[in-house]
């Protein structure tokens, strides 16, 4: 399975490179430039501008590290049938990034923390789907919270324009 190059820039999440670059392109770059900027006329004052700089910097690295955890499940699972896409995986109170596959009749989540989780799509009750995941805003994103019997919560998010696809796929399971 190839990566998907359909996505658009927003639906990125961070930890992928594209995100990564666009993160460094809104927050590392503009912090340098007012920096710079600043200097001449605040002094020492103008370096203050670099605090974001320093915080950016710290979250890039920690941003590269979970990237690389990806990578390593989307090396192991690439080869799998199915649809294979990054995802943020809600599994009770764990939260964690990693990929989510829809197959033909089952959607297996794989968190880089946490138990690989299969279900069998037979097994869904239904499906709820928002902009709003575990509290905070996704843009470009859709999350879906998944009603299991005798199940926690159980949640991912996947870029929006895979999304539609997805609700359609499981949708569908609903009307035969």
């Amino acid at each position: 399975m190839k990566k998907d190059k359909r996505l658009l820039l927003w639906e990125r999440w961070l930890w992928e490179p594209e995100g990564r670059l666009f993160f460094v392109a809104l927050l590392i770059i503009p912090s340098i430039l007012l920096a710079l900027l600043f200097y001449p006329w605040r002094g020492i004052l103008g370096i203050v501008i670099l605090v974001p700089l320093f915080v950016a910097a710290i979250t890039w690295v920690v941003y590269h590290f979970v990237g690389s955890k990806v990578h390593t499940l989307y090396q192991s699972l690439k080869n799998m049938e199915g649809e294979l896409f990054h995802s943020l995986i809600v599994n009770g109170l764990l939260h964690s990034p990693g990929l989510a596959l829809l197959r033909e009749n089952e959607l297996v989540l794989v968190p880089i923390v946490g138990q690989k989780v299969t279900v069998l799509l037979s097994e869904i009750e239904s499906f709820r789907t928002s902009s709003w995941f575990n509290g905070r805003l996704h843009l470009g994103k859709t999350a879906f919270w998944l009603n299991i019997p005798g199940r926690g919560r159980l949640g991912f998010a996947i870029a929006r324009s895979v999304a539609a696809k997805w609700r359609e796929r499981l949708s569908h399971k609903f009307h035969e």
